[in-house]
């Protein structure tokens, strides 16, 4: 079995990787640090002579890596970096707070209920709308516009692709520097 985890992690988050995988019942686990494991994905294609930056934007958070090539594999090739609050969830928030903020000019119950839900309703349509939000994120790759359905309403709002990228845009710019900074070291 043959986990991977972030190359920042050590220690103590490493170890409970470790433990989950017993607990699991997975076996005896081989730890590969995701950015090494980026770099096995490579395996068939031409071995690069020098090192390779890796910028991996997951779900949750972002990591940064420079591998350097070890015979058919990769190592990496010094310290690597990562901002643990950026990812897509990060991107999901600030979408969230772009719309909410819109909402609130037209329906602001609404907005407060989707942003801060209160009661069981309030709750689900908050989920609803989060999981909504998401889908349309990941449609606006596909299409340069889309609508976001407001739950329990039969309004919408249009989110486009242009506005995803304004919105994210700090997000990224904050990684790329972080993947620069990582180059340098």
């Amino acid at each position: 079995t043959v986990l991977t985890h972030p190359a920042r992690w050590a220690g103590t988050a490493v170890a409970m990787l470790v433990r989950a995988a017993d607990i699991a019942g997975l076996g005896p686990a081989e730890l590969v640090a995701e950015p090494v494991a980026a770099g096995h994905g490579t395996i068939g294609l031409p071995q690069q002579d020098g090192p390779v930056a890796v910028y991996d934007l997951g779900g949750g958070t972002f990591d940064a890596a420079v591998l350097r090539p070890t015979g058919e594999t990769w190592s990496l090739a010094g310290r690597p970096g990562g901002i643990d609050s950026i990812g897509g969830e990060a991107v999901d928030a600030a979408l969230h707070r772009y719309l909410i903020d819109q909402l609130r000019s037209t329906d602001p119950d609404m907005s407060r209920a989707l942003d801060q839900p209160t009661d069981l309703v309030e709750r689900r349509h908050g989920r609803t709308w989060r999981n909504d939000l998401r889908d349309a994120k990941a449609m606006l790759s596909e299409v340069s516009s889309t609508q976001v359905a407001v739950p329990g309403t039969a309004d919408a709002l249009v989110l486009t692709r242009d506005e995803v990228e304004t919105v994210s845009a700090p997000l990224i710019a904050a990684t790329v520097e972080e993947l620069a900074r990582t180059i340098a070291e």
